[in-house]
């Protein structure tokens, strides 16, 4: 099975304003199409830590924290340092988790 691509195997596709209209088949019979333009930026940072301690054999406490922070930004270049430093003043997601597992068991 091969695939065609609109605009360059078959075809036409033009700008036109925010959208792009395609037209499969050209001249033929099918109908032309609109799609908005996927041009933007996407930038995201998380962060994860986690801590474990072991206060008794068999008995352990987990503290889990996450952090995300994203954005979908107007279309630009950009490199990855320049994104990750865009994405620090947004709004965060933080997550706290904790977890305490306790041995009931016996003393050997």
């Amino acid at each position: 099975m091969t695939s065609a691509a609109y605009g360059i195997d078959a075809g036409t596709i033009t700008a036109s304003g925010s959208q792009f209209v395609i037209d499969p088949d050209g001249a033929g019979p099918a109908a032309p199409f609109s799609i908005a333009q996927p041009d933007f930026n996407l930038t995201s940072l998380r962060v994860n830590a986690v801590f474990r301690w072991e206060f008794r054999p068999g008995s352990s406490l987990f503290v889990v924290w996450t952090q995300q922070r994203r954005d979908r930004l107007p279309t630009g270049t950009s490199t990855s340092a320049r994104t990750s430093a865009a994405s620090i003043p947004l709004r965060a997601d933080d997550v706290l988790l904790v977890k305490v597992s306790y041995w009931f068991g016996g003393r050997r």
